[in-house]
Parts: C-alpha cells; structure tokens; sequence
C-alpha cells in the first residue's frame, strides 16, 4: 500500500504528497472566494494566465511561449547513459 500522509481537511481524501493536497484543494473550490484560487501565474510579460495546478502552468509556458526548460542533473546523467557510444554505429553495431 502507497503512504499517503497528506489529509484534505474538506474531504479527508489523502495524498502522497502536500503538492498533490493543494491542487486538489485548489481545484475543487473548497477555499470559499470570490473567484477561483488560481496561485500559479505565468510570469511572462503581458500575460495574465493563471492556473491552479503548476504543471499545467508549466504546460502553458512551453506552448505559448515557447519555453524550454534548463536540463537538470538527473536529464543530463539520463542522456550520457543513453547516448550510444563514439565507436558504435546504430545501423552497423560495434565497430572493429
């Protein structure tokens, strides 16, 4: 069974992690305002998109405005693991 610490305190619906929690929270309008919660707010110039779920922010700023995110550690270590060898042809295999 998956640990799931975090409780809604609206719901009791329970989460693996607090990220998770306050999305559900976010979207389902539990917190009582006058508009929806919308704390993700995209921070290009001139735009005023919102969202209440950071990876769909995130969606939104590679989309629209053509954003490429910085290559993290755990990418880089992925593609030098991946990336075949100088002495392999892909087509032929090992060379000799």
């Amino acid at each position: 069974m998956k640990l799931k610490p975090f409780i809604c305190p609206f719901c009791r619906d329970r989460f693996p992690q607090k990220t998770s929690m306050n999305v559900h929270v976010a979207s389902k309008q539990f917190i009582v305002i006058s508009t929806r919660n919308k704390p993700y707010k995209c921070p290009f110039d001139g735009c005023q998109q919102a969202y209440n779920d950071p990876a769909r922010l995130h969606r939104h700023k590679i989309d629209v405005h053509k954003y490429v995110p910085k290559a993290t550690i755990r990418c880089k270590k992925r593609s030098r693991v991946s990336s075949p060898s100088s002495d392999y042809d892909l087509t032929t295999g090992p060379s000799r």
